[in-house]
């Protein structure tokens, strides 16, 4: 009986734990030196939507691999498909959200543009 409910238990436990270690989250920050959306850790940024201050989305676009893990402004990101430049506009306010890996919550940054369009605040700085 003791047996049988061990392996029960190993049954459950050891999947379990390989799923849960093989997750990897959603969390993005804004690189300021890079003029970049970077992901942390194991993640990508797989599935990105960026909407503007009336919730408009302006642009959802796609990693086309595990290699997406930064995005710039204002030029083609080579990881992302071929329609990813984003140009962001003065004085605007944005949200990024990032939702590609299924086994995580989504995350999302704001960032805030001055008049020249480069990006003066920003929600996130850090994988902190």
């Amino acid at each position: 009986m003791t047996i049988k409910r061990s392996t029960a238990k190993i049954g459950i436990v050891v999947p379990l734990s390989i799923l849960l270690a093989s997750c990897c989250g959603n969390v993005i920050y804004f690189d300021e030196k890079k003029n970049a959306v970077v992901s942390c850790g194991c993640g990508s940024i797989g599935q990105m939507s960026i909407l503007n201050e009336t919730d408009s989305v302006i642009k959802t676009t796609w990693g086309i691999n595990r290699e997406a893990k930064e995005f710039y402004f204002g030029k083609v990101n080579s990881n992302f498909r071929e329609d990813s430049m984003v140009n962001l506009q003065p004085n605007t306010k944005y949200l990024l959200i990032n939702y590609y890996n299924g086994d995580a919550a989504p995350f999302h940054i704001e960032l805030t543009t001055g008049p020249d369009g480069q990006v003066v605040d920003a929600t996130n700085r850090d994988c902190k």
